[in-house]
């Protein structure tokens, strides 16, 4: 028979699901940096190729920069910043039943 010392407490399994959500916060920060990249490296092409074909002014190049720097950045915000906010305890936090039940679910 198994006494209660045995078992892991509350806590224990607060803590790793606090753990769990913060690795799943890392992940997904490093999943988005990928695709900012992936986003970056489209609006360079689409860029390169528009200089390529057009010829363009120096204003229309300026325009280009402008257009690939808040592009870079933009993609940045929107795909990055959130995760690691949240990583760093400055986002919304879930709560630790909502981990538990996705965890729940994804390993029955």
């Amino acid at each position: 028979m198994h006494s209660a010392s045995n078992h892991p407490s509350r806590e224990h399994f607060v803590a790793r699901l606090v753990s769990v959500r913060n690795t799943e916060h890392l992940w997904n920060a490093l999943r988005g940096a990928g695709t900012a990249m992936l986003a970056s490296s489209a609006v360079v092409l689409l860029l390169v190729t528009i200089e390529a074909i057009a010829h363009a002014s120096m204003q229309v190049r300026f325009g280009m920069w402008l257009a690939l720097v808040l592009g870079v950045s933009g993609s940045v915000a929107y795909c990055v910043v959130p995760h690691v906010l949240r990583r760093i305890g400055l986002g919304a936090h879930e709560d630790p039943t909502r981990t538990a039940l996705r965890v729940g679910v994804a390993y029955p």
